[in-house]
Formats: C-alpha cells, sequence, structure tokens
C-alpha cells in the first residue's frame, strides 16, 4: 500500500469536507434558484395586481384595489381612492392631481413653496414634517409632508410639487395618520408619477 502521507482518519475528514462543500454549494445554488423564483412570482403577481392610467401628458401606477376617478371632482385631473380603507375605516386614503397656475410675478417653484407651507401653517393644528427638494422620475420637485386638521379629523398629507412651463402640479396623498401604515405601497404610486 502507498503512503501518501495522509491516514485513513485524514482522508474521511477531506472527503467528508468535500462532500459538506459540495453540498453547501449545492444548497446554495438551490436556494438561489428558488429566491429567484419566488421574487419573479413576487413580481408577477405585483404587476397582475396593478393598474396604470395613461394620458397624453401624464402617467401614473396604482394598486388594483384603488380606485382611479377622472371625473374632475374638486378641480382635480384624477383622484385615486383605497377601496380597501372603507371597510377598516369611515375616511378613504386617496392620491389626488391637480394643476394651478403660478403668479406671473412669482413663476418660481422655490417661492411657491415658501407660500404653501404659510397657508399649511395657517390650518388648524398643522405641523410640517419634511420640506425638501427631491426629484419626481426625473423632474426637478419639492415635498411636503405635514399633518394638519379638517372638518375635526387629523389628516397626513405628503405633496410633490412640479413646475411645468407656467403651472405647477400638485400630487397629493392624504390619509389618517393611523393609516399610513402601507407607506411602501403609498410611496411606490406617487413616484411611479411621470409627466411629459
Amino acid at each position: 500500500m502507498v503512503n501518501y502521507g495522509y491516514s485513513f482518519n485524514d482522508l474521511i475528514s477531506i472527503n467528508l469536507l468535500t462532500l459538506v462543500f459540495y453540498m453547501f454549494s449545492m444548497k446554495n445554488l438551490y436556494l438561489i434558484i428558488f429566491s429567484l423564483f419566488l421574487i419573479s412570482c413576487h413580481h408577477k403577481e405585483t404587476t397582475e395586481q396593478s393598474s396604470t392610467l395613461t394620458q397624453p401628458d401624464y402617467q401614473i401606477e396604482y394598486p388594483s384595489n384603488w380606485r382611479m376617478d377622472e371625473s374632475g371632482k374638486l378641480g382635480t385631473i384624477f383622484i385615486l381612492i383605497n377601496e380597501s380603507d372603507s371597510v377598516q375605516s369611515d375616511f378613504n386614503q386617496n392620491i389626488n392631481l391637480v394643476r394651478q397656475d403660478l403668479p406671473k410675478e412669482t413663476p418660481d417653484l422655490e417661492i411657491f413653496v415658501k407660500s404653501s407651507e404659510n397657508q399649511i401653517k395657517d390650518l388648524k393644528n398643522s405641523k410640517i414634517l419634511n420640506s425638501v427638494e427631491t426629484q419626481l422620475n426625473d423632474k426637478n420637485a419639492h415635498v411636503v409632508e405635514y399633518n394638519a386638521e379638517l372638518s375635526g379629523e387629523l389628516l397626513h398629507y405628503i405633496q410633490y410639487y412640479v413646475v411645468e412651463g407656467t403651472q405647477v402640479l400638485i400630487l397629493t396623498y392624504t390619509g389618517k395618520p393611523n393609516n399610513y401604515t402601507n407607506q411602501e405601497e403609498i410611496l411606490n404610486i406617487l413616484n411611479s408619477f411621470k409627466y411629459e
């Protein structure tokens, strides 16, 4: 018998380590493949459960449990209403889009934001939580997040302001502060908004 410097126990240990390494590698490979499968299934479900409103000058994606209203109520371009809220609450979360002309003497986003913040401060029990410059699908924008009371009810708002020529688009989320548990879903809707 030829001796290569390894005892029988050493050979068993090396073979076991090789086997464990192989199993570990295969296990990871199967785990990675399984994870990718789950992610692709989840993406497919998300896609199948969402809708897209596409108009000539804007587009927005939203979950199928939100209802789209383009009737122009209250001067809106559209209102998205979370239908699943009506079961749990007397107030439905909503997202709406309005368009306003900028004052001719101040066609500037920064001045418009300051004016809007002053109006927010005049609302009952208002508190501005966040106000920052941002991008909304490659457009310069400003987002203001605040709480304020309306008709005796404390509400949570997120407003994006985007200047387009002589107009400002105002994309607004409204909901109760305690209903803001689906924050990721809401931010996904808001961030899907595209304006041409």
